[in-house]
């Protein structure tokens, strides 16, 4: 009884995980106009910051890998600035630390991938309209940077992802979190839409309530 029961989490587990993986490459290899661009140019540095899911990436380079072999002659690099709990407006560090922009300098950053919204989902529905200003600021600010000393920086928005339900009694089954969660992640695509930038949704959530178009990048 115990095997089959760990036999079924990690097939569940193998199963999110491939979900995932290629929500995320998709957003690398899909050209719709109507949502935006994002080209990748030869030498390209990539930064992912933001909230858990963009810091537990670090551990695994998996997206890193699928996207080197989408672009094999682009020369990408890649750099996790991730820190769980970030939120858009709230990235607290140890003194002395240096600011986001500061990082991103160091690295170098051409384009910077975004992981917001679910520690911000918190605040429910009253938190949703500062959620878009917030996010709206982000990415006018982040844009009119270049870090790299090549170009502006661009930007790719990446929604949180689903409270996956393990059945699991002990454990809560994710439905409030993922009412919640999709609110910030259509808050989310609808600033990127108005923007015209590129947006993964990562979903579905509520019922398919969070997914929705996506762009990526076409090789330049």
């Amino acid at each position: 009884m115990k095997c089959d029961i760990v036999q079924r989490r990690s097939s569940r587990a193998k199963c999110t995980f491939w979900c995932l993986t290629s929500l995320l490459l998709m957003a690398f290899v899909i050209h719709q106009p109507a949502q935006g661009e994002l080209t990748l140019r030869q030498g390209d540095h990539i930064s992912y910051v933001g909230n858990n899911l963009a810091d537990r990436m670090q551990h695994d380079g998996w997206l890193e890998t699928l996207i080197q072999a989408r672009f094999p002659k682009h020369n990408l690099q890649f750099r996790n600035l991730g820190f769980t709990g970030d939120e858009v407006n709230k990235r607290p560090r140890s003194a002395n630390f240096g600011s986001p922009d500061q990082w991103l300098s160091k690295v170098k950053t051409d384009v910077v991938v975004a992981f917001f919204g679910y520690p911000e989902s918190f605040a429910g529905e009253g938190g949703v309209d500062a959620f878009r200003r917030n996010l709206a600021s982000f990415v006018d600010q982040t844009r009119k940077q270049n870090y790299s000393g090549r170009s502006n920086a661009r930007v790719v928005l990446v929604s949180p992802i689903a409270h996956e339900d393990l059945k699991n009694r002990l454990l809560p089954d994710g439905k409030d979190n993922n009412a919640r969660l999709a609110l910030y992640a259509k808050a989310m695509r609808d600033a990127a839409a108005k923007m015209a930038m590129p947006c993964r949704m990562l979903g579905p959530v509520a019922s398919g309530a969070i997914t929705g178009p996506s762009s990526g990048p076409r090789p330049d």
